[in-house]
């Protein structure tokens, strides 16, 4: 077995993660600290996509069945612990995170 790295080099949780159906090489997968990461290597490197939105937690990330350029970003954690954050909606995405997202 060969050992590689399979996320971004940072800590904390993540509650969720999507992938786009028949692509095996891109994932998404949001912090619960912030930001909503992407690969499109099949995970061997990463890319901050939501760092300017100013979402501090990611509890969902969904890719559209019929566009996968359309990525919806569910802000906010529902985890109960001590040290939640709280969101600001629903954000959505046309370019697949190139350009930043809208409030959905």
């Amino acid at each position: 077995m060969k050992y590689r790295s399979i996320g971004p080099f940072r800590g904390g949780r993540s509650l969720t993660a999507a992938g786009i159906p028949g692509d095996p090489t891109t994932y998404y997968f949001g912090a619960t600290g912030g930001g909503v990461w992407k690969s499109t290597d099949g995970a061997n490197t990463w890319s901050a996509i939501f760092d300017k939105d100013g979402s501090p937690s990611i509890g969902s990330i969904a890719v559209a069945g019929s566009d996968p350029n359309v990525v919806y970003v569910g802000t906010g954690e529902a985890c109960i612990r001590g040290n939640i954050s709280n969101g600001d909606g629903v954000w959505k995405s046309v370019d697949a995170g190139k350009s930043g997202s809208t409030s959905a």
